[in-house]
Parts: structure tokens; C-alpha cells; sequence
């Protein structure tokens, strides 16, 4: 079980099995030299490894070796090889080569020995081991031979060129092409092993839970950063590279939230009414998860509230109903599940785009060049129908300044003139955009915090919105999919602004009972509102959403159209929830997001992202709201974001969050 976890990169939940699994076979064995005690010693070192815990791992490293060397008399053991082998790859990893060559030589040969054929996976294994430290070390010509022998056996061992550790060996020789400038040879090895990872999402997403399927992605993220990486070192030669990039774009960006929907589609649509009150019992048990992650610990404690068994019930519920979904009709893998074909390419997207319209994905990437760099860049990916040969590449290389000093200008400059952030987020795109009246654009990284609307142009006074019309979208693939007729009747316009994040329980019980009052199209005149006394310690009153909402409102009345306003008070999180499919839901407030500042260690095959330090707030309405439960909201970015509604301040400062009843004024993504 630790060793599917590790896998999966669910690092923390694979650590207390191996421990405990090394405890017991410690006890059955007393002189500690038993071959399974040796194994543990082994599997536990190399969890260490991976999560960059060096110091951890080399004692146990070293004991195991010394227990399976005594068991191997020969040296020929593969165990013993094993052993050597993965050693030698601690001392690689923390950059002790002249410690590591001799142990990975020693254990290629008795893999040697015990592979006659030359075809068993270890014996690949030890080849690219070996070929790694020399390309670690600019022995290129040392390399080169012993990573096309293992791929040559990797391939013969996945007749179908699916496993992943073919395209490990496809990545590894073409990273060797790349360091050397043979663009050329490296460029089809690349393609191929973005079709396998991307392939191993198809295959595996069924099996795994929403958290699960974004740990699973995280462990092979990082190479396509390379393939980012790659494209902008070569594509003056081979320009189709970013036709490429862009295509894994669409098969990676939004990724998890896709599946998610396309699950949730899958079920309500199946005629499968146990299998909707399965899912409908998980959106619950999430909701009150979500809910209960606002609760302090003490809180928790006293309500006798176990967080642990509610998240294992809620993924357990959640992998059980992904399955469900995946094998309805028959249909076992993520084409399946969607519902219509998985891998679009950009071609896809420029037929579905009209004259004067182009799309637009941007793409944020480290850059590696032989080894990670600190260097951030973006790269805007640009299609029009005119669009023939690949689409046209828009390098920002001040990515880290994007995401600092530039992000922090933007943000203090909201209120006042702006005279630089249309320069540097988006001017260098728009001088490719001459002729576009309209743009579809899929954001990534910083461009989720601004709003490119609001940038104005210091040479003409306007903001970008009289210039351009800009479409958000969560990929540019969104042209293209095949949409379904909604089966599920729409209902009246729902619009809400200006909460009132200061409520006392009993009126927010009031209003609940009363379902909030609202001003309804063509009906009832008679409306709530709070006027200006809603400044409060937590959130700042934003009066000019009431404005904005009420105009809006009218605009539909004067339509004849039915609608609904919610005001100050009546802007609840129920409001929201209990809104039957409406026909438009307009919503003007506040939102939130925890940064996940978590990092991972820079490792051989590196599986972090550059994130921000600090907590990330609504800056213009957030003063000082802290939640004392940061480390559970970094577990799920659909739980670390939203927006806040009425009562959320009182609820925060309350120390009797009881008599609030279920809602928090938390509604997370």
C-alpha cells in the first residue's frame, strides 16, 4: 500500500506504512539480517530520496546494502545489485559522483549477468542510471550509447510504447540531444513521450480521486515545463514545435476540474438513480468538509468532528463514483468519460474561429537549460483562422518580475492611473493582434490575478475592455468540444451584490427562514437594502456593486425577463445554493485564495512549482482576516478558493459558530 501511495506521489500517507512495515519485520527479524527487514530498509530510504530528505536515506541505504551484501556471498544477488544501485543514486542526487560511478558499474554488472538476453527491465534500469551520471557530468559521448541501449530495451518491454518508463528513456536521450544542440534528433523522441504521459492521465484517472488525480499529474508535471523549455531553444529551427506546445496545452491545462465535470455529467445523465444518490450523499459530505475546515481545531474537538475520516470518506466515496462514470455504457478510459474525443490540437481550435477572432493560450513554464533554472517566462500561443504553418509564439521572459514587483504595481495602482501594467502583461501580445476585434483566452499563473480588462492605455486613456473584446475561457479547447443540449429547464436571473458581511445570527436566521427577500421582475416592489453602515472590520463595503446590481437588474425587468435581486442581507451562500439552474447568475463581491506555498525539493526529476511565500488575498477588500486552519486548505485549490458573502465577518469572529446554523459565507470554487 506505501508503495502505491509513493507512486502516486502521496508521499505522507506512503511514510507511517513503511515504518510500520519496517518495525515488523525488524521484530521477525533478530539479527537484522533477514532479506525482507532489507527490503524495508531500502523502500523507506527511497521514499526519503524522493522528498529530498538525503540525510534520512543514506543510513538506511548503507544498512541495506550491508545486510544483502552478507546474503550475497557472490556480489550476484540482484537484491545486492539493488542496493548498489540505489545508493549510488543518493550520492548522484547530492552531487557525489565520483562516490556513485563505481557503485552503479558494479551493479550493471551483475544485472549483466542475470540478463543474458540483455532485455530485463533492471538491467535498462542500471543503463540509464549509469548514462545519467555521465550526462550529469558532461560525458556526453559516455552517455549517448547506454541511454539508446536501455531505451531499445524499454521498447521491447511495452510492446504497445505506453509505459511510462519507455518515455523516461525517450526523455532522458532526447535530453541529451537537447544539452548537445541536436534539436533535430531530440525533437521526435519528445513528442513521443508526451503522447505516453499524457496517455497515463487517460489511463489512470478513472482509479483516482480529485486529489489524487492532481498528485498523480504533479509527478510527471515538470516535463512538460521541458518541453516548454525545449520550444524556446529551438523553435527557429523547427517552428512546428509550438503547434506542439500548444497541444499539450489543451490536453493538460484544466485538467482536473474537466474530469471532475465530465463525471458529474456522466452520472446525472446515466438514469442511474442509486448511483445520483451516491453522488449527491459525496457533494454533501464535501460541502460540510469544506464547511468544517472553517472551524478551529479547538472547536472541532469539542463537537467531536474527526477531519481525518471525513476526507477518507469523502475520497473513498469520490474514487468509487469516478469509477462508476468511467464504465458506464462500457466506456473505461477519459475519452470515455468526456464523452467526445480527448486530444484536440490547435488546428481544431482555428476552425472553429471567425474572421476578426483569435485564441489565446498562455502558458506559464520554468525554463531548464541542462538544469532547473530560477528563471520564470511566459509564452502566449497565438491562433487566427488566417493561422497556416503553427501558431505564432509571444515570449514575456520577465516572468518572476510578472509575478512580483509588476503584480504588486498593478495591484496598488487599482484606484489610480495605471501607466505600466498594459505595457508589460500584454502589449507585446497585442502587437500580434492587428485586425482582432475578439480574443478567447485561456489564462495560466499570474494572468489568473489581473484583469486584463481594467488595463489602460496610457497613450489613448482607454482600458482594454473599449479596445478588445476579451473571452476567459479555462482552455481554448472550450471552441471546440462537443456541447450537449442541456436537458435541465433554466430558471429566472438570479443577481446578488453588496453583502453584508457583518450579520448577526439571529437576523441571518431570519432571512433564511423568510428565504430572502428579493426584488422580482414585473412582481413585488418591496426590497431590502443596507445603505452605507456595511463597512466592517473584515471586509471592506464595496456600495458601487449595489449599483452595478441594481442596473442590471433593471436592464432584464425592462426586458420583461424574470429576475431576482439579493441585496446587503439577502446575500446568501443559500441564495446561491438553492438557485434552481438559473438562466444567469451575476455575482458582485469579494473572492479569497490561500496560496499553496508548499514546496518540494528540486530533485533528479524535479516535481515542484515556483509559488508564491505568502497567503494571496483579495487585497482591496481583505484587512487582516487570518483562519487558523491554513495547512488543511492547501490540500485542494478548489477548497483554498472562493468568495464571501453576507455574514462571513460575523462568522469568523464568532466563538459560537452553532447558532449560525450550516452556511458560512465561505462559497468555495
Amino acid at each position: 500500500m506505501a508503495g502505491l501511495y509513493e507512486s502516486t506521489g502521496r508521499y505522507a500517507d506512503a511514510e507511517p506504512l513503511y515504518q510500520a512495515a519496517m518495525k515488523i519485520r525488524a521484530k521477525l527479524s533478530p539479527a537484522g539480517e533477514h532479506p525482507s527487514y532489507a527490503l524495508s530498509l531500502n523502500n523507506l530510504a527511497a521514499l526519503y530520496q524522493s522528498t529530498g530528505r538525503y540525510a534520512d536515506a543514506e543510513p538506511l541505504y548503507q544498512a541495506a546494502l550491508k545486510i544483502r551484501a552478507k546474503l550475497s556471498p557472490a556480489g550476484e544477488y540482484p537484491d545486492y545489485a539493488s542496493s548498489l544501485n540505489n545508493l549510488a543514486g543518493l550520492y548522484n542526487s547530492t552531487g557525489r559522483y565520483a562516490d556513485a560511478e563505481p557503485l552503479y558499474q558494479a551493479a550493471m554488472k551483475i544485472y549483466a549477468k542475470l540478463s543474458p538476453a540483455g532485455e530485463h527491465p533492471d538491467y535498462a534500469g542500471s543503463l540509464n542510471n549509469l548514462a545519467y551520471l555521465y550526462n550529469s557530468t558532461g560525458r556526453y559521448a559516455d552517455a549517448e550509447p547506454l541511454y539508446q541501449a536501455a531505451m531499445k530495451i524499454r521498447a521491447k518491454l511495452s510492446p504497445a510504447g505506453e509505459h511510462p518508463d519507455y518515455a523516461g528513456s525517450l526523455n532522458n536521450l532526447a535530453g541529451l540531444y537537447d544539452a548537445t544542440g541536436r534539436y533535430a534528433k531530440a525533437e521526435p523522441l519528445l513528442r513521443k513521450a508526451s503522447q505516453i504521459l499524457i496517455g497515463q492521465t487517460e489511463n489512470n484517472f478513472a482509479n483516482l480521486s480529485e486529489d489524487e488525480k492532481g498528485t498523480f499529474f504533479k509527478t510527471f508535471k515538470h516535463y512538460f515545463e521541458g518541453y516548454n523549455s525545449f520550444t524556446l531553444k529551438a523553435y527557429t529551427q523547427i517552428p512546428s514545435l509550438t503547434g506542439w506546445i500548444y497541444d499539450n496545452a489543451l490536453a493538460t491545462k484544466g485538467l482536473l476540474l474537466q474530469s471532475s465535470q465530465k463525471m458529474r455529467e456522466r452520472i446525472l445523465s446515466s438514469g442511474d438513480e442509486t448511483l445520483k444518490k451516491n453522488f449527491e450523499a459525496f457533494l454533501v459530505k464535501r460541502n460540510y468538509l469544506a464547511q468544517v475546515y472553517n472551524i478551529p481545531i479547538p472547536d472541532r474537538e469539542k463537537r467531536g468532528i474527526h477531519t481525518e475520516q471525513l476526507e477518507k470518506e469523502a475520497n473513498d466515496l469520490e474514487k468509487e463514483l469516478s469509477l462508476a462514470a468511467a464504465s458506464l455504457q462500457g466506456l473505461q478510459d477519459l475519452s470515455g468519460l468526456l464523452g467526445d474525443k480527448t486530444r484536440y490540437t490547435w488546428t481544431d481550435v482555428r476552425q472553429k474561429l471567425q474572421a476578426g477572432e483569435a485564441a489565446i493560450e498562455i502558458i506559464r513554464t520554468r525554463y531548464f537549460d541542462k538544469k532547473w533554472t530560477d528563471s520564470v517566462l511566459y509564452i502566449a500561443l497565438i491562433v487566427k483562422p488566417e493561422t497556416q504553418a503553427q501558431p505564432e509564439m509571444v515570449i514575456l521572459p520577465t516572468g518572476n518580475e510578472l509575478e512580483g514587483r509588476y503584480l504588486a504595481y498593478y495591484r496598488n495602482h487599482i484606484k489610480l492611473s495605471d501607466q505600466l501594467s498594459l505595457e508589460q502583461y500584454w502589449q507585446p501580445i497585442a502587437e500580434k493582434l492587428t485586425g482582432i476585434r475578439k480574443v478567447y483566452l485561456s489564462a495560466d499563473g499570474v494572468y489568473h490575478q489581473i484583469n486584463l480588462n481594467t488595463l489602460q492605455n496610457p497613450a489613448t486613456s482607454k482600458y482594454l475592455l473599449e479596445e478588445l473584446e476579451i473571452h476567459q475561457v479555462g482552455s481554448t479547447k472550450d471552441l471546440v468540444k462537443v456541447k450537449k443540449p442541456s436537458t435541465i429547464p433554466q430558471g429566472e436571473t438570479v443577481v446578488m451584490g453588496r453583502p453584508q458581511y457583518d450579520l448577526d445570527a439571529q437576523e441571518h436566521q431570519d432571512k433564511v427562514k423568510n428565504k430572502a427577500v428579493a426584488l422580482r421582475g414585473g412582481g413585488e416592489e418591496d426590497f431590502y437594502t443596507t445603505g452605507e453602515e456595511l463597512a466592517n472590520k473584515y471586509f471592506r463595503d464595496l456600495p458601487g456593486t449595489e449599483i452595478e446590481t441594481q442596473r442590471i437588474f433593471e436592464l432584464f425587468k425592462t426586458k420583461g425577463q424574470k429576475a431576482a435581486l439579493y441585496l446587503g442581507a439577502n446575500a446568501l451562500e443559500e441564495v446561491i445554493k438553492q438557485a434552481q439552474s438559473p438562466k444567469v447568475l451575476h455575482i458582485a463581491t469579494h473572492g479569497f485564495f490561500f496560496a499553496n506555498n508548499q514546496k518540494k525539493p528540486d530533485e533528479k526529476a524535479p516535481q515542484f512549482s515556483r509559488e508564491a511565500e505568502d497567503l494571496d488575498f483579495d487585497v482591496a477588500g481583505l484587512q487582516g482576516f487570518k483562519t487558523t486552519n491554513i495547512q488543511e486548505l492547501r490540500t485542494n485549490p478548489m477548497m483554498r478558493s472562493g468568495i464571501v458573502l453576507t455574514r462571513v465577518s460575523t462568522y469568523a469572529k464568532s466563538e459560537d459558530k452553532e447558532k449560525y446554523g450550516t452556511e458560512d459565507g465561505f462559497l468555495s470554487a
